[in-house]
């Protein structure tokens, strides 16, 4: 250990600066950093709306474009229904090949061969 205090100051100046020495921005220097990120940091955000409202306006024109016409269905007019009896419905089918089928529980289906 070293016990002589002038050693003792020396190696203290060396490791702290003086008071009369720099330590440090100073107070206009500080203020002249801060100034510029406020600066950068409003043209990020103004940087960023810009090209947020361009994107929002090419969505919206895109999506505004005229539909297809084959987007357009059209529906075929409503059919008359008519209740018919079972032999006037074989009637109907008198040369298509078909059969009326019954199920155990009375429920009756219609059996249409298609080629």
């Amino acid at each position: 250990m070293n016990s002589d205090p002038n050693q003792l100051h020396e190696l203290l100046d060396d490791v702290m600066p003086t008071s009369s020495g720099h330590c440090g921005p100073n107070r206009a220097s500080l203020l002249a950093m801060v100034q510029r990120e406020c600066s950068r940091r409003r043209q990020v955000r103004a940087a960023s709306a810009g090209a947020a409202l361009s994107l929002l306006a090419i969505v919206m024109m895109w999506s505004s474009e005229s539909p297809n016409e084959s987007a357009v269905v059209k529906t075929p007019p409503p059919m008359k229904i008519h209740v018919v009896n079972d032999e006037q419905l074989m009637a109907l089918l008198q040369d298509t090949p078909a059969a009326l089928m019954e199920w155990p529980d009375g429920r009756r289906t219609l059996l249409v061969v298609a080629h």
